[in-house]
Parts: structure tokens; C-alpha cells; sequence
């Protein structure tokens, strides 16, 4: 079969979106999301690098990466991969941790690969509910019945935090200035000075703590609010001058590269489900 990824957003459910791929052989470089991302196979077999370790992604695991984690992904299956991916605003978990734990709390689940039958199985039974006509009451009550099953399953203790040093707090710092900046033309130069430490130090510690270097990720920022405009309607190259890219062809490669598809091929298979 060719390789296809089909893309759909509820319009009744802001801050989801669906993907379907079928016998997917592109490699993802190291990339992370805004919002959360879960991944079940159906067929074929994915490899997930994780917070630097490999994790086999066999047909029935199911992937749970929490927003800003670094992640890669790749297959080497001769069939490819073949799955379906939710992107979920994290307030759709919140609620799910309310549901559970009666009162506000932050997610922390077991991963990034579960292998769980009755997980796969209602999850798979959600994403396809998501999909065809359902009304919105149907696709909030499984939406919400499958995460607090997760929670409830695969849920574990928030470790208490570690110390917070300066150079963390640093790396908070730029983490911010470029997602507030990330169009600007900034310079290594420019976060070292606004953090006070050299720039290969900066660098360093920015990579070891986020999971890649500060120019990969502003990358990433740029193709997330890419995604964003190009799913409100904006033309290809305003988004591409919107978001600091050079032109069109740079957000084009850039954008295919973490994304799967073409920004044209984004925006077009990113339409509402009815």
C-alpha cells in the first residue's frame, strides 16, 4: 500500500486532532509537541527514542508523550507503520486527573510505550468515534472514559521536584524568550548575554536539558505556530513570513521534516470532522 497520513480535527472538540497513517516509513528526527501526543499501531512496528533510550513500539503499544518532551520516531518494518495519533490539548487530561483524583492535579503517567489490550482496544474505539459523525456528547463521554482509564491504569506518584539551580532557571528563561520570539532573528550571542553565561555553557546545558540545542528548538516553535495559522486558513507563504522562516521553500522542508507532510497537505487534510 502507498504511504498516506490522513489528518482531521472535531470541529465540536477544540484542542484535538487525529492522524492516520498507513504504512508510514518516514523517520521523525527529534521533535516534541505542544500538546500530548498518543500513538497506538495497528500494523507494521515503530521505534520511539525516548529521553535517550530506544522503546520497540509493537502493533497494540500505545505511545504517551507529555507536551515538551524530546522524542523521535522511526520504523523498520518492511511494511512501515501503520497507526492513528491523538494530539490532545492538555486540559483534556487535566480532567481526566480531576475525575480520578477529585480535585486539580498534574499528569504523570508510566511509559512512553504501554502494552495494554484494554487500553489499545478503547482507544482504538475512541479514535474511530472521533472520526465518523458522533454527536459531541458521544465523542466527550468516550474521550474522557478512555483517559481516566489510562490514569487509572498507568497512572503513578509525581516525584517530588529536584532542586532548582541557576542554570535551570536559565534554560526556563530561554525556553520562554524563544517561544515569545521565536519569528526574531536571535542569536546565540543574544540568549547568552540575557542569561549572563557563555555561549557554548548556554548551549550545553540547554541541549541536556531540553533535549536538543536552542536553534533546533526554535525550530520546532516555528513549526508549531505554523501548524497553527495554517490550520486557521493562512496562505502558505504569509505563514512562512509569519513564522520567520526565509521563504516558502524553508518552511516547506523544515515543516516535512518534523510534521510528515507538506504544509499544502497539512492544511488540506486538516479539516473539520463532521
Amino acid at each position: 500500500m502507498r504511504e498516506t497520513i490522513a489528518v482531521s480535527r472535531p470541529r465540536d472538540l477544540p484542542g484535538v486532532e487525529l492522524q492516520r497513517g498507513v504504512c508510514v516509513t518516514r523517520p521523525y528526527p527529534r521533535h516534541w509537541h505542544e500538546e500530548y501526543h498518543l500513538c497506538l499501531v495497528e500494523d507494521g512496528s515503530g521505534e520511539l527514542l525516548y529521553r535517550g533510550s530506544y522503546h520497540a513500539n509493537p502493533p497494540g503499544g500505545l505511545v504517551v508523550i507529555a507536551p515538551g518532551e524530546v522524542h523521535a520516531n522511526r520504523s523498520r518494518h518492511p511494511r512501515g507503520c501503520t497507526f492513528r495519533t491523538l494530539y490532545l490539548d492538555p486540559r483534556f487530561f487535566r480532567q481526566a486527573l480531576e475525575a480520578v483524583a477529585g480535585g486539580p492535579t498534574e499528569p504523570c503517567l508510566s511509559g512512553p510505550v504501554l502494552i495494554d489490550r484494554d487500553v489499545a482496544r478503547r482507544y482504538q474505539a475512541l479514535h474511530r468515534v472521533l472520526e465518523r459523525g458522533a454527536s459531541v456528547l458521544e465523542r466527550e463521554s468516550h474521550l474522557l472514559d478512555t483517559l481516566v482509564r489510562l490514569v487509572l491504569r498507568h497512572g503513578k506518584p509525581r516525584r517530588s521536584p529536584r532542586p532548582v539551580g541557576r542554570e535551570r532557571r536559565a534554560v526556563s528563561l530561554l525556553r520562554e524568550y524563544i517561544a515569545d520570539n521565536y519569528a526574531e532573528r536571535i542569536s546565540l550571542a543574544d540568549l547568552a548575554h540575557l542569561v549572563d553565561l557563555s555561549a557554548y555553557h548556554l548551549s550545553r546545558v540547554f541541549t541536556g536539558e531540553v533535549g536538543m540545542p536552542p536553534h533546533a528548538f526554535q525550530t520546532q516553535v516555528r513549526v508549531a505556530n505554523a501548524k497553527r495559522l495554517l490550520r486557521g486558513g493562512s496562505a502558505i507563504l504569509q505563514v512562512a513570513l509569519e513564522t520567520g522562516f526565509a521563504d516558502q521553500s524553508h518552511l516547506t522542508r523544515c515543516f516535512t521534516r518534523f510534521v510528515g507532510l507538506t504544509p499544502g497537505a497539512y492544511q488540506h487534510g486538516a479539516r473539520p470532522a463532521c
